[in-house]
């Protein structure tokens, strides 16, 4: 059972792209001891880090990774203003038709993969959380890239009926081989 625990808690510590940024520290008129100096670094350095923990805590894949969610929407709003916006600046009509298509295409495929991804980080984790509190080994070896989207929703219909059959299955197995 601890075991189980253990490894339910540790499929839940994957963390994906979390950036964190500390700014520069400015100490003027620094007449004062090494002591008092690296006691005032410390702080400014704790303090910025514990104002960007959401960073860390929002790029966990537990939740999907919500930042690279939002961050995917934002590159993808942003393809939406601005190569319609090019266009504009071309002149002509055949330039604003363009950076228009251009635009669309842009925000729908980065939105598509920011909630493909965060749906793909959300489920993973919590299929490798469950599986290994359940006390089944995880193993991600045997599952191989999907070349196109048909073998991608096969492969995932496939894996799917698998595991339920096997879930169904350990319902009864688990418990009689563990009386035995």
């Amino acid at each position: 059972m601890t075991q189980g625990l253990l490894n339910f808690l540790t499929n839940f510590t994957n963390v994906s792209d979390a950036s964190v940024y500390f700014t520069q520290i400015d100490i003027t008129n620094a007449y004062t001891t090494i002591s008092n100096i690296s006691t005032i670094m410390m702080k400014h350095y704790v303090t910025q880090g514990v104002q960007q923990i959401y960073r860390i805590l929002g790029a966990t894949d537990i939740v999907g990774n919500p930042v690279g969610l939002i961050s995917n929407l934002g590159r993808g709003v942003e393809e939406l203003y601005m190569e319609p916006f090019q266009g504009v600046m071309q002149g002509d009509v055949k330039g604003i038709a363009t950076g228009l298509g251009k635009g669309i295409r842009g925000f729908t495929s980065k939105t598509a993969y920011g909630i493909s991804n965060s749906m793909s980080k959300l489920t993973g984790t919590w299929y490798l959380g469950i599986k290994g509190f359940s006390g089944q080994e995880t193993n991600e070896g045997s599952l191989d890239k999907p070349y196109d989207i048909p073998h991608g929703l096969w492969q995932g219909t496939k894996g799917l009926g698998l595991e339920l059959v096997k879930g169904v299955a350990g319902i009864v197995t688990v418990p009689r081989a563990r009386v035995n």
